[in-house]
């Protein structure tokens, strides 16, 4: 992200492009916080002075983010249980794709996590250095994010080819112990119930 040069009163959010959707958007939240409209704005030129990818806490992205989550985690612990006491070893094309999907978004999360500014309790100012953001991660969230993230779906997705395309019946056999071995680690996806409680806590906020 080149930095952004030019006076600050000739700063719209409609000069920055894509990149407004990283800055902090004008509301009630960024208000309480920063105190004024000015402050705001002020906010959104130390993030485009800083010259680096991140997205600031109070975003448009930010929100969609959580949205996106709440909604892919709480499909996950419905669907998961049911997936392992009722579809025996059968979850279909449709539910096997959406466990792909979910689990590309969750390895996706572990990533952009590294670059989500941070606000805390006694700050005055969102945290926007990499540095920073990454310590802070690592100590807190990192380790339980990456057991929900585990590509269950993909192993899934493999062992259910093998075993369909296998003519060999003890192999066949053999596959399908491991499959269900497999769709039994998949309850390491109810890990996800932690992120869930953290995304209600940050939109209750």
């Amino acid at each position: 992200m080149e930095k952004f040069k030019g006076p600050t009163t000739g700063f719209t959010k409609a000069t920055c492009g894509w990149r407004a959707l990283l800055l902090p958007q004008l509301n009630r939240q960024s208000l309480y916080m920063y105190g004024s409209e000015v402050a705001v704005e002020k906010e959104c030129m130390r993030q485009l002075e800083s010259g680096v990818f991140v997205i600031h806490p109070f975003s448009p992205m930010r929100s969609y983010y959580i949205m996106v989550m709440m909604a892919i985690t709480f499909l996950n612990l419905i669907g998961i249980p049911m997936e392992i006491a009722f579809l025996d070893g059968d979850s279909g094309l449709a539910w096997e794709s959406f466990n792909v999907f979910s689990d590309t978004l969750f390895l996706l999360d572990v990533v952009l996590n590294f670059r989500m500014g941070i606000i805390t309790e006694d700050a005055e100012e969102a945290i926007l250095d990499i540095k920073k953001i990454r310590v802070s991660y690592l100590r807190t969230w990192f380790i339980p994010d990456v057991i929900a993230a585990f590509p269950i779906g993909y192993i899934l997705l493999f062992a259910d080819l093998h075993y369909h395309n296998d003519d060999n019946p003890s192999k066949a056999n053999k596959m399908m112990r491991i499959l269900m071995f497999v769709r039994i680690l998949s309850l390491i996806r109810l890990a996800r119930v932690s992120r869930l409680v953290r995304f209600f806590n940050e939109v209750e906020k």
